[in-house]
């Protein structure tokens, strides 16, 4: 009796931490991106600034964060990389929208699929149906020295395998018509 009364509070107490949530006051969650996010060059027709990103329900045992924004339906669903983010300070809850542009203090920018490191707005070709962009979410065990800077998605993912506690994602939407 007392391993079932055990067992009951231990399932009691994870259902009362929160999960890792990741949000943006600059677009909801599967809605529309706006333009300003969108890529500066090519014909894109953005500003190419990063949005505000807010997290919540970091799990203890967290050293640094780091934020991947893929768009897997690029490419003819290959994918590209748009944002590669590490070694953020996780009681810092949040970043600020252009914090992906420059030398933003607390925040290592890896490769992407431009040409430059840090953020990489939306660009689909014209008269693709809506792209995808998830923004994911990564809670590490790993202290932000660990990791080398210049790292690319799978780099990322590859050095961080087995020390992720906790992800979440937020998808928006783009869509380019001229």
């Amino acid at each position: 009796m007392k391993t079932l009364l055990a067992l009951a509070a231990s399932v009691i107490a994870m259902a009362t931490h929160t999960a890792l949530t990741l949000s943006s006051t600059t677009f909801p969650n599967n809605g529309k991106i706006p333009a300003a996010q969108a890529y500066d060059q090519g014909g894109c027709g953005g500003q190419n600034v990063s949005p505000a990103l807010a997290w919540s329900g970091v799990p203890s045992g967290t050293k640094s964060l780091a934020i991947i924004l893929f768009d897997p339906d690029a490419r003819k669903g290959q994918g590209w990389t748009h944002w590669v983010a590490y070694g953020i300070d996780p009681a810092r809850g949040s970043l600020a929208e252009g914090a992906g542009s420059g030398s933003a203090s607390g925040i290592v920018h890896g490769k992407t699929g431009f040409p430059s490191p840090g953020y990489g707005g939306p660009c689909p070709p014209v008269g693709d149906p809506p792209h995808h962009y998830v923004f994911t979410l990564y809670a590490l065990d790993l202290a932000p020295s660990a990791l080398q800077a210049g790292l690319d998605r799978d780099g990322l993912l590859n050095a961080t395998k087995g020390h992720s506690i906790g992800t979440a994602t937020y998808t928006g939407l783009y869509q380019r018509t001229k």
